[in-house]
């Protein structure tokens, strides 16, 4: 047997072809491609189907819940092989692929795999089609200040946030720290104002350089008993990790001067329909000349109420990082509105 299923996927009809396998996921053909998981979902769809898979188990030694495949990228499909050449038998099956930060659809529920050859299934991905329209004439400047001194992949931080080339959600997601830092925890005495510049932009946060003097103010409001920002001490997600890294490709003094052990969360109070902030602070080991951030916006803040602590979870149990095309509504009803500088169109 040499059986297999190749999954084909469509975006507005026309095939939407895969490029590679990689850490953490899957890349597209496509501009500006994010690594993009894929959740399969593999079974029998009649009983000699599954009367097939069940011996196949038996003479494998697997458990009655578990049956292993392969998975590859060739071609621009995504194909589907048993353990072994011989350990996927002919049959029906029903074959799902949702990928992350896509509406699949699929017009055949069964797939039929013929004996020594291969069955087809094609699914058609719908994707969120908004993207951002610009304006920097009259931007803040200390907004402006950040940018000028930002790079994003060698590009200047105020032709990054312009250019339609680069995912709606990465501009978006920066362009919403920016205002957010402007503001917080006053538009007279802002965070920003401690920002150098920005050098890593990601669909759900951004990468900064900061000076030894925002975070001594961050942990000087953390301590302050109106608890404008809370202290959450180490982050728990392993996410936050990947800052350390992106900062020694950033600044090459920086290794061994800084380690996940120095690694701090904070979160800003929520006010009004502003979402809640989080500055996970990278700290040297010794003095150092700069100090490092990871910064990311929340719908809720888990620390705050209970109200923020559903927000949260229902974010987390969803399986997508908040969306920044969605913040920018709230953001313009409160304290940071008067600082954006785009719109979603």
């Amino acid at each position: 047997m040499h059986e297999y299923v190749e999954v084909q996927f469509t975006r507005k009809g026309k095939p939407f072809r895969l490029k590679r396998q990689v850490q953490g996921g899957f890349v597209f053909d496509e501009p500006d491609a994010p690594v993009r998981t894929i959740d399969l979902g593999f079974a029998a769809a009649d009983d000699g189907t599954r009367y097939r898979l069940a011996r196949i188990r038996r003479i494998k030694g697997w458990p009655d819940s578990a049956f292993k495949l392969r998975v590859s990228v060739e071609d621009g499909s995504l194909i589907i092989r048993g353990d072994d050449e011989f350990s996927l038998p002919e049959g029906w099956y029903r074959v799902t692929a949702n990928v992350e930060g896509a509406k699949a659809s699929a017009p055949n529920k069964r797939t039929e795999l013929p004996h020594d050859g291969h069955g087809v299934v094609a699914i058609d991905l719908a994707f969120d089609e908004r993207t951002v329209s610009v304006d920097l004439a009259n931007i803040d400047p200390l907004i402006r200040r950040v940018l000028d001194a930002s790079a994003f992949e060698t590009v200047g931080g105020c032709d990054w946030v312009c250019d339609g080339g680069i995912r709606a959600e990465r501009r978006a997601c920066a362009l919403n720290l920016l205002a957010m830092l402007r503001a917080f925890p006053s538009t007279g005495s802002p965070l920003i104002a401690d920002v150098t510049c920005l050098f890593v932009g990601k669909d759900d946060r951004t990468y900064a350089q900061v000076t030894p003097a925002f975070h001594q103010r961050v942990r000087a409001m953390s301590d302050d008993p109106k608890a404008l920002v809370y202290a959450e001490g180490p982050p728990h997600a392993p996410i936050h990790e990947e800052l350390l890294e992106e900062m020694y490709r950033f600044d090459q003094g920086t290794r061994g001067q800084f380690t996940k052990d120095g690694l701090l969360s904070y979160r800003a109070e929520q006010k009004g329909s502003d979402p809640s902030l989080q500055m996970v602070i990278a700290t040297p080991v010794k003095s150092y000349a700069s100090h490092f951030a990871d910064f990311d916006l929340d719908l809720g803040n888990p620390l705050q109420d209970i109200a923020g602590f559903a927000v949260h979870m229902g974010e987390l149990l969803d399986g997508k990082p908040t969306s920044h095309l969605d913040l920018e509504r709230a953001l313009r009803k409160g304290r940071a509105g008067s600082y954006l500088c785009y719109g979603v169109a």
